[in-house]
């Protein structure tokens, strides 16, 4: 349908209903057909009407809004929308949307305000009523607005900012815009105000003022500069001082100072200054100033102490400054002043000394002290000597230097086992040719150990030399008031000082006296004693390599358990009992060259020593557990204690040869293929076996031979390859081009060979 043949449709329809409104009551339309009516021309957007509640009637939006607006007149310029509501009928969102309409179209004449419509005319009203009600209190808040007329406080702030002046004549407070004065008001006041600071002559907390005269804090206004005096503080902490009684405070300080160079702090507290510092610091003309506890001192006295300090070094002698000082100076002030002109001159802290918090003393005058005790050290120590107590105290010095040994070598032994699983330190797992001999891991063990005993000694030393008396307080009080004629007329309190400042140096270089008398006397049984102690860690390190490697052997079987078994026959246990034959007849380890040299030796030695020796030297060519037998029976007679390998101790030896067979499977070129091997051969045993075998390079071929079962395919090819190359290479017959696909092949070949191993013990551990 058309747009001509529907208006021609409404046309006709707007006919029939004026026909139909101008004939008689019988040809009315119904009420029913009406709705009909309008509903359709509602559905074709021809008419917009807004339904009253009981949808009995119909209203245009712009007849709303006129509606809206002649009620809020009519309400005096204010009106709630749930109130038209109610008036007129509609529902509450039809008036809150046309009310909005109406605030947006009235250029800010009508404003909506907390759901409530509010026109020029009540605002005018509502400002005239504010004024009223301000010039007869003469003060008023936004918060009292508030409550008197419910509106939001944001509002009518904006109404009185508007119409100040207009309908509202006041001031606004400087501090707070919420608040509002009349100028009558502030006069009354002000002039109040002027009185009462006029007649102050001393600090007075403004709330004190407020409360006795009924002054509104608020309107406390110094920018007038009619009030001589200033404001301090902030809050309700806020002061008055009167500029006379700043004045007061100025010249008392100046005056102070200038006669005496010095400030006392309690003074000031007592003329009312609170924070010395922060005034002190605002006087331009005091400079130089140092703030001590209890006072504040000037130049003056700064160079009183400097020149005190310097004389004392001069004339080697010292100074008690309280005697040339203020007396207001406590003893803590006098420290502070002496320890900054100390640490001012780097001549002066190193050319003397503080026996107290007063009292400085040159290093010179110290060392003059001292001398005086030389003659009686020696003599004191040549009567301990003789008494026996020299002995007790360095035999327990050297019994806690053993202890601290046996705790450091623990502990270095954990240190040692991490650094080389992490590859950061060298140690351990030497080889003789390609043979990798745990011998070599012990000995360096030992030397560390020996750097920890000598790192040690001064520990025990200074635990062993407050065990050493030289002389007490008293005694060396009264030797020095019997020696020195320099002390005459000195007070016997500053002797007693020094006396205690002195003993502790007296004592040390005591102890160093009788440490060089003792140690003369005792060279011969000292090194006797340290020798046992070397061959004795040295034997038990190589037992316990002997009884790890033999246990080892038990794992092999045939021909290749038996060449091993002779082979450590002729090394570690050939080294032991070279160790143990040398020590007891004192001979050099490495003079001992072959099996005719050690039974010489031995023939050399007492009848038990001899006996019980050559058991042992025979029992080498027997087997590895008759060796072990027979040398556990002879140890006796050589008075060394041979520790035994329990499960305890096998462990960490295990793991810590372990690992040093990793760090030098690290440290070793890619080049010495050899050596590569032989290394990642013992490795894989030992991840294998979870033993500790000691073979040479020799013995490679036979042990890959014995691991084929126990390890991958990838291995056993990596590990057969490299022995092949490494055969070829070194054969003479071998060609120049054969020996260069060899180089080139081999780097390759040990890479991945190193890889592997440590691969696959890092699944192990």
């Amino acid at each position: 349908m058309s747009y001509a043949s529907k208006w021609e449709e409404v046309k006709a329809l707007a006919a029939d209903f004026q026909r139909t409104q101008l004939s008689g009551s019988l040809q009315k339309l119904s009420e029913r057909n009406c709705v009909e009516i309008v509903k359709k021309l509602i559905e074709l957007n021809l008419v917009d009407v807004i339904f009253t509640c009981d949808g009995k009637e119909y209203i245009t939006p712009q007849h709303l809004v006129k509606e809206i607006s002649d009620e809020l007149i009519v309400s005096g310029g204010r009106i709630h929308l749930t109130d038209l509501v109610s008036i007129l009928n509609v529902d509450y969102n039809h008036i809150e949307s046309k009310a909005a309409e109406l605030t947006k179209s009235s250029f800010g004449d009508v404003s909506l305000v907390l759901g409530q419509l509010v026109n020029s005319t009540y605002k005018d009203s509502l400002a005239s009523e504010i004024n009223d009600r301000l010039q007869r209190e003469g003060v008023i808040t936004i918060a009292e607005i508030t409550k008197n007329y419910d509106l939001p406080s944001d509002f009518l702030q904006e109404l009185i900012d508007s119409r100040l002046n207009v309908f509202i004549f006041g001031v606004k407070d400087q501090e707070d815009s919420r608040t509002l004065f009349t100028e009558a008001y502030l006069d009354k006041y002000k002039s109040k105000i002027t009185g009462v600071m006029s007649a102050v002559t001393q600090p007075l907390s403004l709330s004190q003022i407020t409360s006795r005269y009924n002054i509104p804090e608020k309107i406390f206004n110094m920018k007038s500069g009619r009030l001589c005096g200033t404001i301090t503080g902030s809050g309700n902490n806020r002061t008055f001082v009167p500029n006379i009684y700043s004045k007061t405070q100025n010249e008392w300080v100046d005056q102070f100072y200038k006669q005496n160079g010095y400030i006392e702090f309690d003074a000031m507290s007592r003329m009312g200054i609170s924070d010395h510092k922060s005034f002190l610091k605002k006087k331009s003309d005091f400079e130089g100033l140092i703030y001590l506890n209890s006072c504040c001192v000037g130049k003056a006295i700064s160079l009183q102490v400097d020149s005190g300090v310097e004389e004392c070094i001069n004339s080697k002698s010292w100074i008690d400054f309280t005697s040339v000082l203020p007396t207001i100076l406590t003893d803590d002030d006098i420290s502070l002043l002496i320890q900054k002109c100390l640490s001012d001159s780097k001549a002066y802290s190193e050319a003397c000394v503080t026996l107290s918090s007063t009292i400085v003393a040159s290093k010179s005058f110290i060392d003059s002290c001292v001398v005086l005790f030389d003659s009686v050290m020696l003599s004191k120590a040549d009567e301990d000597l003789k008494s026996g107590k020299l002995f007790s105290v360095f035999a327990a010095a050297q019994a806690e230097k053993e202890k601290v040994m046996q705790k450091e070598s623990v502990s270095s032994k954990k240190d040692e086992r991490k650094k080389k699983a992490k590859g950061k330190e060298k140690s351990g797992g030497g080889t003789q040719g390609r043979e990798v001999k745990m011998k070599a891991v012990k000995k360096k063990y030992l030397k560390g150990t020996q750097k920890a005993d000598d790192s040690d000694v001064s520990d025990s030393e200074e635990v062993s030399a407050t065990d050493l008396v030289f002389m007490t307080v008293e005694e060396i009080t009264d030797f020095l008031q019997r020696k020195m004629k320099e002390l005459d007329g000195t007070p016997i309190e500053f002797v007693i000082i020094i006396s205690k400042y002195l003993i502790a140096t007296l004592t040390a270089k005591y102890y160093e006296v009788a440490k060089a008398l003792f140690a003369n006397s005792t060279t011969p049984a000292e090194n006797v004693k340290k020798a046992h102690s070397d061959v004795q860690q040295i034997v038990n390190n190589l037992y316990a390599n002997i009884v790890l490697h033999n246990k080892a052997l038990k794992v092999l079987t045939g021909d290749l358990q038996s060449q091993l078994e002779k082979h450590l026959l002729r090394t570690l246990c050939s080294d032991l009992l070279n160790s143990v034959v040398a020590y007891l007849s004192s001979s050099e380890v490495t003079a001992i060259s072959g099996p005719e040299v050690r039974i010489k030796l031995i023939n050399k030695l007492d009848e038990a020593s001899k006996q019980a020796l050559t058991l042992s030297h025979n029992s080498l060519n027997v087997n590895v557990d008759e060796f072990l037998t027979q040398f556990e029976n002879s140890i006796e007679c050589c008075d060394i204690m041979l520790k035994k390998v329990d499960k305890k101790r096998e462990k960490p030896l295990i793991s810590e040869n372990r690992q040093n067979l990793i760090l030098q499977l690290n440290e070793t070129a890619n080049e010495d293929a050899a050596l590569v091997l032989h290394v990642a051969v013992l490795l894989q045993f030992n991840t294998v076996t979870q033993q500790l075998l000691h073979a040479s390079g020799k013995f490679v071929p036979q042990l890959i031979v014995f691991l084929k079962p126990q390890i991958s395919e990838e291995m056993y090819a990596l590990f057969h390859e490299c022995e092949e190359l490494v055969v070829k290479q070194r054969k003479k017959d071998t060609s120049e081009d054969e020996k260069k696909a060899i180089n080139e092949r081999l780097p390759t070949i040990v890479a991945k060979v190193k890889e592997l191993a440590i691969e696959k013990k890092k699944q192990n551990v």
